[in-house]
């Protein structure tokens, strides 16, 4: 899994991912910049609530682009428990 220069996770690194999964990615990355986008014009135009509900947003769209904690974690433990059996070894 790779983490790209923004920390946002890459689908199209992933050797399974299938076209319809990177357009989907891809989709959802466009609608994360609008949303950016329009939170910093409600922003400058001091729309408070309106930025507050674009930040919510943005934080749920940038969820979804982000990898799932449990593959992660699951990597990261396999990772540990090799190192732990070449050090054993």
């Amino acid at each position: 899994m790779e983490i790209s220069k923004m920390g946002v996770w890459n689908m199209a690194t992933e050797p399974n991912a299938t076209p319809a999964e990177l357009e989907a990615e891809r989709e959802l990355a466009a609608i994360a910049r609008m949303i950016a986008f329009t939170r910093q014009s409600a922003h400058a135009q001091g729309l408070d609530l309106v930025t507050y509900c674009l930040d919510m947003a943005l934080a749920a769209a940038m969820e979804e682009l982000e990898p799932p904690v449990e593959e992660e974690a699951g990597a990261v433990q396999s990772d540990v428990g090799a190192l732990g059996e070449e050090l054993l070894h």
